[in-house]
């Protein structure tokens, strides 16, 4: 969730190269780490390096995927 560039990359090669060896019936989940952090950069980061939910969102269900974000810190 924060770092944009990881999101783009996602988005322009690996769901290629899952797609290439999995099942088109598979589940898919798209999940959005370190969402603890977010409220962090809020007043240290440009927050415009960041993954936003609807971002998350879109894109999941652009790709026919479930979408959800986990914080390891938080549990």
């Amino acid at each position: 969730m924060t770092d944009k560039e990881t999101f783009n990359n996602l988005k322009s090669s690996w769901l290629r190269d899952l797609s290439a060896i999995a099942p088109e019936s598979m589940l898919k989940f798209v999940v959005g780490n370190k969402s603890d952090l977010l409220e962090e950069l809020e007043e240290s980061k440009d927050r415009s390096e960041c993954v936003t939910d609807k971002m998350l969102r879109e894109f999941a269900i652009a790709k026919k995927a479930e979408s959800m974000k986990v914080s390891a810190r938080k549990n």
